[in-house]
């Protein structure tokens, strides 16, 4: 069975770093280094088989076998080395109990076959010590300290380096988000080296080759879902010739692998090591379950493209049920979802103009002048929003009461929008008000100065003039009356007296 978790697209904007940093050691280990072996390999197998140790080790080695008790393994041992000798070369030469007897002399000292068998036996060593991934693969029953790291960067074949390589990739983008690049590097060694521990610590006279990612990779992706705990993601499952994706809670993903592992481990067998899956998941759970719970809020702060698309959904159904009520003529009902809606997009002029359609037909109320105001407060320098914010401000000052004031922050910006537009009369009546109040609101002389650059630029100088003399009598000290001064050559002073 096979369980992918897929809560999140690719985000190119920011690209999981340590992640890619890990496939492109990987890879460059695999097709720089690795690929190597294979020759190297079959030149020792050649050697051998073409030297005198066949014809001694063989035989010992069966021997050997049969004084360990294993008769039926020295009986099919001698067949092997008949059916298959290169495999039966390799097999010995795994053997740590063999190499021992080896490195003790296998062949007395008296033995006209001595000093042949040491020197093929010193170059067959020598022709096979060339190989990388022997070298630095784990191997439980000599649990060298640095195999238990060096044996995740390995791997056996292509298709095994792809497979894991495309796992790591799918799960890295989110999780290296939430952990930052230098404490998902250290996690994937972690869960890497935690991996083979568990194996060293359950097969510790274990004599074969243990190298891959896999185990990392398991942590990596027991990170995943521990982060996300009980959010809501979806994930692709594959059990025997069935698929599909599937939505549900992402941390009960961890015990349906950690289950899906036990049971490859106990009736799948093959060369797959499954004690090691267990180890990167257990590892990987408790070191998310200790991030999380010392930084439970950045952990929450991610929002999955999953999220943001259920979100989405929820949002346009609200929107719709919204419009279904102005259609069913329940406006106060609408515009309380309206309402609702404005707070989730306060940003969204749609949803502003269909609230303050509403709220215009009491123009008395309160949420009249709160829904005009959201709209005239809105920052985006477009076209759309300069039409939007013009047609409810006019609307706006014909509706309310004589004397109804803008908040200062407001009636500050809409006189410097409008005058960048050339909208003077509207830009005016926005600020004036303040200017009789004499106002000390900083917005007031940048909105000034944009009111002057505005007639100026309408060639009505005489209009720019006075709103230039009220920018040097009521602001002189201000950046935007001396900007005034430059740009119309005359001092504040000489504009106030002219």
């Amino acid at each position: 069975m096979l369980l992918i978790p897929m809560a999140d697209r690719l985000d190119w904007r920011k690209p999981p770093i340590a992640a890619l940093l890990i496939i492109l050691v990987n890879v460059c280990v695999y097709f720089g280094v690795q690929t190597k072996d294979e020759r190297y390999q079959a030149e020792a197998l050649r050697f051998y088989l073409n030297s005198s140790l066949p014809d001694i080790e063989f035989p010992a080695y069966a021997a050997f076998l049969d004084s360990r008790s294993e008769q039926a393994a020295a009986a099919s041992y001698q067949a092997y080395s008949v059916q298959k000798p290169a495999m039966a070369v390799l097999v010995l030469h795994h053997d740590n109990g063999f190499k021992a007897r080896i490195q003790s002399g296998l062949v007395p000292a008296g033995d006209d076959r001595a000093a042949g068998w040491k020197r093929d036996r010193a170059q067959f060593e020598h022709l096979m010590a060339r190989q990388f991934t022997p070298v630095y693969s784990f191997v439980a029953a000599e649990h060298r300290p640095l195999t238990f790291v060096t044996h995740m960067f390995l791997h056996g074949s292509a298709d095994h380096l792809l497979g894991n390589m495309v796992m790591l990739f799918l799960v890295a983008f989110l999780v290296e988000r939430m952990l930052g690049p230098l404490r998902f590097a250290l996690y994937y060694l972690i869960s890497g080296v935690a991996a083979t521990t568990l194996f060293w610590a359950v097969h510790p006279d274990d004599q074969s080759l243990c190298l891959g990612a896999s185990g990392a990779i398991a942590g990596v992706m027991a990170m995943y879902v521990v982060l996300l705990g009980m959010r809501r993601i979806n994930f692709f499952f594959f059990a025997f010739v069935y698929f599909d994706y599937i939505r549900g809670r992402a941390i009960y993903l961890l015990p349906l692998w950690l289950a899906n592992e036990a049971w490859q481990l106990y009736s799948a067998g093959g060369t797959t090591n499954y004690l090691a899956h267990i180890g990167g998941f257990l590892s990987g759970a408790l070191l998310a379950a200790a991030h999380r719970r010392d930084r439970a809020q950045a952990s929450s702060a991610i929002v999955t493209a999953a999220e943001r698309d259920e979100a989405e959904r929820e949002l346009q159904s609200a929107i719709a049920k919204a419009h279904q009520l102005v259609a069913q003529m329940r406006m106060a009902e609408a515009r309380s979802a309206f309402a609702r809606l404005v707070e989730q997009r306060p940003d969204d002029r749609h949803l502003l103009q269909s609230h303050y359609n509403l709220c215009k037909l009491e123009p008395g109320d309160d949420q009249f002048h709160h829904s005009a105001l959201r709209i005239m407060a809105l920052k985006q320098d477009d076209a759309a929003t300069d039409e939007l914010i013009l047609r409810t401000y006019r609307e706006y000052m014909k509706l309310v009461e004589p004397g109804t004031r803008l908040p200062r922050r407001i009636a500050t910006a809409l006189a410097m929008r409008f005058a960048r537009r050339g909208l003077v009369a509207d830009a005016e009546a926005a600020l004036l008000p303040l200017l009789r109040r004499k106002s000390d609101h900083p917005g007031v002389p940048p909105a000034l100065l944009a009111l002057v650059l505005a007639c100026d630029k309408r060639a009505d100088h005489e209009r720019a003039e006075r709103h230039a003399r009220l920018l040097a009598a009521f602001y002189p000290d201000s950046d935007a009356a001396r900007d005034a001064q430059r740009m119309r050559g005359k001092t504040p002073a000489a504009a106030t007296h002219s």
